[in-house]
């Protein structure tokens, strides 16, 4: 018999706070709620998508990254939904993010998002010239 899939949780507004947030719940049926930040901004959508990649490795008992943080794929797929909804998925802006991203993903993508840096900024940008 397999066990039934779990529901992908959502992002949630806490309106007293206006802080977004997100309420996992792990195999054994434990509930947490996780503060993302400030309901709405870049950082509490890139920290909601690390939550859910982290809840999924646990909720299958395999890590997603090998043990590592979030890659930069991982931030870019997050950043490119969280784009589509804001933006449409029709616009220019979404043009000229999937331009720059190209590079980005070419160099750095199955890199942790936390070790790159300015340098790693400049080598896309003398990529793109």
């Amino acid at each position: 018999m397999s066990r039934p899939k779990l529901a992908i949780p959502s992002y949630r507004r806490h309106s007293a706070s206006n802080n977004a947030t997100v309420r996992l719940v792990d195999a054994s049926g434990h509930r947490r709620d996780i503060y993302l930040g400030e309901y709405g901004s870049d950082q509490s959508v890139v920290a909601y998508a690390q939550a859910l990649i982290q809840w999924k490795a646990g909720t299958e008992g395999v890590s997603a990254t090998a043990g590592r943080g979030l890659s930069v794929n991982q931030l870019i797929l997050a950043y490119w939904r969280y784009a589509e909804g804001y933006y449409g998925s029709a616009s220019r802006e979404l043009v000229a993010y999937r331009y720059a991203l190209r590079h980005v993903r070419k160099l750095f993508g199955p890199t942790e998002a936390a070790q790159f840096g300015p340098k790693s900024l400049q080598l896309v940008r003398e990529r793109m010239i």
